[in-house]
Parts: structure tokens; C-alpha cells; sequence
């Protein structure tokens, strides 16, 4: 890790692995239109720049503020999900 090039930074991760854990965690046909809101936008990383991939990604959040913050639990694990 950089600290130089981002102190308040715990993690940097290079495009492709963003978009790779994207991929395995979103499915192609997601059932949330926020979640395919959310793999459209990180498939586009590698074309915006920072700037604008933080502004896309604010209005996302902003966009499926319920979505986000509505958990349950999983049947299986007891885990929390989206």
C-alpha cells in the first residue's frame, strides 16, 4: 500500500480486481435494479475518471439509500444480505 498517495487510504485496489470482485458478487441478471445500477457503473470504471466515477457513485448511493440500509437474514447462514 501507498501511503503516499493516499494517507487517509486503508486500501487501494487496481481496477480490475474492483470490477473482478463485482463480477463474482453481482450476477449478470441481478434481481435488484440497484444492484445492476451498481455493476453497470463499476464495469464503466476503466472509461471515467475519478472525479466523475465519485460523483456517479455518490447519486447511486443516493439513489438506493433504501435499498442499501434494507437487511435480512439469510435461511441458510444467518448471515446479513441486501
Amino acid at each position: 500500500m501507498n501511503k503516499k498517495k493516499c494517507p487517509a487510504c486503508v486500501i487501494q485496489m487496481c481496477q480490475f480486481h474492483m470490477i473482478q470482485i463485482v463480477r463474482r458478487h453481482i450476477p449478470k441478471r441481478a434481481k435488484l435494479l440497484a444492484a445492476r445500477a451498481l455493476r453497470e457503473l463499476v464495469l464503466g470504471l476503466p472509461d471515467a475518471n475519478r472525479a466523475r466515477f465519485e460523483k456517479d457513485f455518490a447519486a447511486w448511493q443516493a439513489k438506493y439509500r433504501d435499498t442499501i440500509n434494507r437487511k435480512s437474514a439469510s435461511k441458510t447462514n444467518n448471515r446479513l444480505r441486501f
